[in-house]
């Protein structure tokens, strides 16, 4: 498959921001495995701001930098379940923003995710912060 669009790839370390246009993009590193050097990622403009935890467990720096994001998409694996490298339901209750999208859910969570408040994101989702 060919985009039909231009691609550009850009390298983007731990605590380090770049601009793309009117986006500012920072990454902090994520707990997870370290060969797939993981990384939680925010891109910003002067009026909303996104985050995504990618793959990792819950550490203070994640919850520092996804504090007041307007929407955070966040990695929800388990429901109860404590797994490595992974946040679970309980650890999504530390993380504090304007709206949180869950992702990457194992059936376990899938299977609860008619008792949570926060959307699970599904295949085609649009999102509007508006």
């Amino acid at each position: 498959m060919q985009p039909k669009f231009a691609v550009k790839y850009l390298e983007l370390n731990s605590k380090e921001s770049v601009w793309i246009d009117i986006y500012k993009i920072t990454a902090i590193d994520a707990r997870h495995t370290v060969t797939t050097k993981p990384l939680a990622l925010k891109i910003e403009t002067d009026k909303k701001t996104i985050a995504y935890t990618g793959d990792g467990e819950l550490t203070e720096d994640l919850i520092n930098f996804t504090d007041k994001v307007d929407l955070l998409i966040a990695e929800c694996y388990y429901f109860d379940k404590a797994v490595k490298w992974h946040l679970n339901y309980p650890d999504i209750q530390h993380l504090r923003a304007g709206k949180i999208i869950l992702t990457h859910m194992h059936e376990n969570m899938l299977a609860h995710k008619d008792e949570v408040p926060e959307v699970c994101a599904n295949d085609g989702m649009v999102v509007s912060l508006n």
